[in-house]
């Protein structure tokens, strides 16, 4: 990244995400990737299918945007992430954006998670719903609940 910073050369950006069985989450997600891609944020889509059984496979074919990395048994999401890292290295990004599939990260905030990154004041930025501008749409009453209580506990 120091590098792209201090060349002229627009730093490489790739989103990837892991999907197991998402064919009702994915579509909006890669919608929302094709135009972070359209926008040139991003510069290049990865997805990693965990041997998913439903229709996942079928719309993931539809975006010609992205790349598919098809594991043909699920091995869990730590090797779908490994996959993906895989599939990016060799390419030389210089950042890399790692998304759910299941809706809960909005790509249009990608823009904004890498800022302080672009401006070289930090090598690494975690997005949080809990952050003024975070979205807690959807979020359990439940497991709000139980975030804000080990939150309060690990502060003790």
């Amino acid at each position: 990244m120091e590098d792209a910073l201090r060349s002229s050369r627009k730093p490489r950006v790739a989103a990837f995400t892991p999907v197991f069985n998402e064919e009702n989450h994915v579509g909006k997600v890669l919608d929302g990737l094709a135009a972070v891609v359209r926008d040139k944020i991003v510069d290049q889509v990865v997805v990693v299918d965990d041997g998913s059984t439903d229709r996942t496979p079928e719309i993931l074919r539809r975006y010609d945007f992205v790349r598919v990395v098809r594991h043909e048994r699920r091995r869990g999401c730590g090797a779908a992430i490994r996959s993906a890292f895989e599939a990016l290295l060799p390419d030389g990004f210089d950042v890399a954006v790692p998304l759910a599939a299941n809706g809960k990260d909005d790509p249009a905030q990608i823009q904004r998670l890498l800022e302080p990154i672009l401006a070289d004041e930090a090598d690494y930025v975690q997005g949080s719903r809990f952050l003024r501008g975070g979205d807690r749409t959807g979020l359990p009453w439940q497991r709000l609940l139980a975030m804000w209580f080990f939150v309060w506990m690990l502060r003790k």
